[in-house]
């Protein structure tokens, strides 16, 4: 009985292997869109934070391909000493995937906190191209966004006092709409939709897909741990043979 179920857990284990490649392009797509978003619209938030739980699911990501290999390498030989480092590199996992997830978890909360700078850097804006002006014309042609809520916003903006020309910045133009100009008059041809809210919404998809993902990964890294706690105690003992003196000799 005890043989079957070894080669059962073996066969298990290779599996598992499988899968856990499989969880490290899964962890590594995630954090790699979450981390162009956060270095793209760094200037909109409050602080690099966010930027943690990508980091840790990339380390996650690149370990769990490493365990997954050594796991496929057991297959043709295996020992108590691999077995061994086996189980402690998905102890390690379970750590990593568990901080990941915590910190997804933690942070969808706090993404509009993060978010709320956006009101200063739209007020900033002056239209003499600096920094603060490019991210703002960025953030709205790359998102199709206008405006904190929408297009209404920037009639209180220091921007919209100081040119008094009735019109928001081009880059709230609909790409699509070659006679835009900016003027008030052609709101129909402005993004409908705010930077916050289509902002707040990328972040927060790319956190919900690493706090399953990290909760997926971390079932998967259970299971792996019962396999492979199954073969270590089913595994045969070393046979040590006590050899003479006269032997050696």
């Amino acid at each position: 009985m005890g043989s079957i179920t070894v080669v059962i857990c073996e066969k298990s284990r290779g599996i598992f292997s499988l899968f856990l490649w499989g969880g490290a392009v899964t962890m590594a797509i995630g954090s790699m869109f979450l981390l162009m978003v956060c270095s793209s619209y760094i200037a909109f938030f409050k602080d690099n934070y966010l930027t943690y739980t990508a980091w840790i699911a990339v380390s996650g990501a690149i370990l769990l391909f490493l365990t997954g290999t050594f796991g496929l390498c057991m297959i043709a030989k295996d020992s108590q000493c691999q077995q061994g480092t086996f189980m402690f590199l998905i102890v390690v996992l379970i750590c990593i995937e568990a901080t990941s997830a915590v910190l997804a978890a933690a942070y969808t909360k706090r993404v509009a906190y993060e978010l709320s700078s956006l009101d200063e850097k739209f007020n900033h804006y002056n239209g003499t191209g600096t920094q603060s002006d490019r991210d703002v014309d960025t953030l709205q042609h790359e998102l199709r966004c206008c405006g904190v809520h929408n297009y209404t916003d920037w009639k209180s903006t220091t921007w919209y006092e100081y040119t008094a020309n009735n019109s928001v910045p081009e880059s709230c133009c609909d790409r699509r709409s070659i006679n835009c100009t900016g003027n008030m008059t052609q709101f129909e041809f402005f993004y409908d939709q705010g930077c916050l809210t289509k902002l707040e919404h990328r972040v927060k998809l790319y956190l919900t897909y690493i706090l399953w993902s990290s909760v997926a990964v971390l079932c998967l890294l259970v299971l792996a741990a019962m396999s492979n706690g199954i073969l270590m105690i089913y595994s045969p003992e070393q046979d040590y043979t006590a050899v003479s003196s006269g032997t050696l000799a």
